[in-house]
């Protein structure tokens, strides 16, 4: 499939600064804490990603 269709895989890192990465409990635990300060780097992140792709950007298809 990434041979047909242009993808990405990203992880953003979510584990409050006071706490261990090692430590910490998976995504899934119900004891899971999140460091909602990420949210504006993932947006950012992924708009970035988006932006080149947007129509007003995209190249013309071969043949056209």
């Amino acid at each position: 499939m990434p041979a047909e269709v242009p993808g990405a895989f990203v992880v953003l890192g979510a584990c409050p600064p006071d706490r261990d990465v090692q430590r910490a409990p998976y995504d899934h635990s119900p004891l899971v804490v999140f460091d909602d300060g990420v949210l504006s780097d993932g947006a950012a992140l992924y708009a970035e990603l988006a932006l080149p792709r947007s129509p007003e950007k995209a190249k013309p298809a071969r043949g056209s």
